[in-house]
């Protein structure tokens, strides 16, 4: 796990809610303070969609970013900033097995619980904390280690640290 403070807190946020960036990333959750408290689970529900919908989905379990943020950008436009945001974003399935698969790692994939990216914000900072989770206790640090490495190089391939 690795934090990554970021200082240009507009250009993050222009790139996070206006542009691209994070649109194939899975939303876990959400949670906004502004006037009010809101919270966005990200799982998909299965009911909303018919069966050829759904089999054309391109992540079946949670939400992708592209699908949400329009809505949470329309949550936090106007004049005064949200008191805070936390984002759990997670890798989707299809680049979670990219990822293991490109980089050697020995983890079997229905071991890992999650690849995460988490956004915090308030008033006074934003980090960015990188994170991984498996389903069975290991020793094995590989997944964390790859993962905290491309999340600092998808950081400054972006130009948000």
């Amino acid at each position: 796990m690795r934090a990554f403070e970021i200082t240009e807190v507009k250009v993050f946020m222009s790139a996070l809610l206006v542009g691209s960036v994070f649109d194939n990333f899975a939303l876990s959750e959400l949670k906004m303070n502004n006037a009010g408290g809101f919270v966005i689970d990200g799982h998909r529900n299965r009911d909303f969609y018919d069966d050829d919908e759904f089999e054309g989905l391109p992540e079946k379990e949670f939400l992708l970013w592209s699908e949400v943020k329009n809505i949470v950008y329309d949550m936090v436009k106007g004049n005064k900033q949200p008191i805070s945001m936390q984002i759990a974003f997670r890798l989707n399935s299809s680049n979670t097995e990219k990822t293991v698969n490109n980089s050697g790692i020995t983890v079997p994939l229905d071991q890992i619980g999650g690849i995460f990216l988490n956004i915090r914000y308030d008033r006074t900072a934003l980090t960015v904390t990188s994170g991984t989770s498996l389903k069975a206790f290991s020793m094995d640090r590989s997944l964390e280690n790859t993962w905290d490495e491309f999340a600092e190089r998808f950081l400054k391939k972006n130009q948000l640290l």
